[in-house]
């Protein structure tokens, strides 16, 4: 039984130790911005905090050499074509967060409507809607990763996507958090098999030493 004990001690401490890296190279700075825009946009709270981590690695102040700003990397012309047609000449200050993170996410909606999938999605905010158009048109059908010419943005789209699968993990530890962080990672399926063998294990050898005694 020691050195089932010692075993689970070294495993819970590497998933923790594990858990720590990703929450650490994965922040959820601005969450409550997030939470906000994308419900208010109805996106996915997980494709935000990616397309974020993408673009700008959460720096607000960031400008591209293309001049792109802020967390979501808006074009200032966009902005300012955005705040003329859907509100009514509002000012935005692109380097505040909540005014970036929201006109990110009204663009990736509006994206939404007029693309197929997370793949177009993705590959218009990077490169624009007129290419994706384009790619579609000659493929016929809607677009995959595969299907993108653009080298930088097949990179973006994959990158993306996978930061989402990321962020969506840490979203369901948060949300399950009230069960307690160990008996959370104690559920990942693998963890809990390879847990329950070692018990079973241990049983076994014990019945097996009572017989024999």
């Amino acid at each position: 039984m020691k050195k089932f004990f010692v075993f689970l001690l070294i495993l819970i401490s590497v998933i923790f130790a594990a858990c720590a890296y990703v929450k650490l190279r994965f922040p959820l700075k601005y969450a409550e911005n997030v939470k906000n825009y994308a419900a208010r946009y109805n996106l996915d709270e997980s494709l935000v905090f990616a397309v974020i981590k993408a673009e700008s690695g959460f720096d607000k102040e960031k400008v591209s050499h293309k001049g792109a700003v802020g967390l979501m990397q808006i074009m200032p012309k966009t902005a300012e074509y955005v705040s003329k047609e859907f509100f009514s000449g509002r000012k935005f200050e692109l380097t505040n967060p909540g005014d970036n993170i929201e006109l990110g996410c009204f663009y990736l909606a509006y994206l939404a409507e007029k693309f197929d999938n997370r793949a177009e999605i993705l590959a218009a905010y990077n490169a624009g809607e007129g290419n994706v158009k384009l790619w579609k048109s000659r493929v016929k059908r809607s677009l995959v990763e595969e299907d993108i010419p653009f080298p930088e943005t097949k990179k973006y789209v994959r990158k993306v996507i996978r930061f989402s699968k990321i962020y969506s993990f840490i979203h369901k530890q948060q949300t399950h958090a009230d069960s307690g962080e160990i008996s959370l990672l104690l559920k990942n399926k693998a963890v809990y098999k390879s847990i329950n063998r070692i018990k079973t294990r241990q049983t076994n050898n014990l019945m097996h030493q009572k017989r024999r005694a």
